[in-house]
């Protein structure tokens, strides 16, 4: 525990920590009760989005999900999840309570509705849509994925600049738009 206190110091001071402060689940308040879909995407996204920016341990990756848990799963974890001290055995258990297999058509209308947000980052909405296209009750090939994803970004000269990409998974999306992010930062600055 004193490493992951120690590793923890060391990325805070090196900012790592307060870039993802962005990762925050974000639930109104500790009352509110999450839906089981979104609670497990929200989930997901966060492991991949900290693997992907830090390459942290799977102790560590444990230890700051649980910090940014809140309502039902933060209530499940102060009763059963604390049982569990590895990330996979902890993940399975968490997925295996909130799981919930959603209908189609609920699916193709939570999907439809996630759009790119203005103040969003290319990457984050790639990372969140994946995440609710992996709630799918049907397996979605990479390039329907790359599609949907594409095609709810609202501003066209984001949605073109990625499409002529021509990636061939979500990955390589996701490495293409961070680059895009870095010019749409410089735009929005000036």
């Amino acid at each position: 525990m004193l490493r992951i206190v120690e590793d923890n110091i060391k990325r805070k001071n090196e900012g790592t920590l307060d870039e993802l402060n962005t990762l925050r689940m974000q639930y109104l308040n500790d009352e509110e009760t999450p839906s089981d879909r979104n609670l497990l995407m929200e989930i997901e996204s966060l492991r991949k989005q900290v693997v992907r920016l830090t390459n942290w341990s799977d102790e560590l990756k444990l230890t700051n999900v649980i910090s940014r848990l809140s309502g039902s799963a933060k209530n499940w974890q102060l009763t059963t999840g604390k049982k569990f001290n590895d990330w996979i055995t902890w993940k399975t258990a968490l997925a295996s309570r909130f799981k919930r297999r959603i209908t189609m058509q609920e699916f193709l209308a939570h999907q439809s509705e996630r759009k790119l947000k203005h103040n969003e980052s290319l990457v984050d909405y790639i990372y969140s849509k994946e995440a609710l296209l992996e709630k799918a009750p049907f397996t979605i090939p990479q390039p329907d994925r790359i599609s949907m994803i594409i095609g709810d970004i609202t501003d066209e000269k984001w949605q073109i600049a990625l499409a002529t990409q021509n990636s061939n998974t979500v990955e390589e999306l996701i490495d293409r738009a961070t680059a895009l992010d870095a010019i749409r930062s410089a735009k929005q600055e000036h």
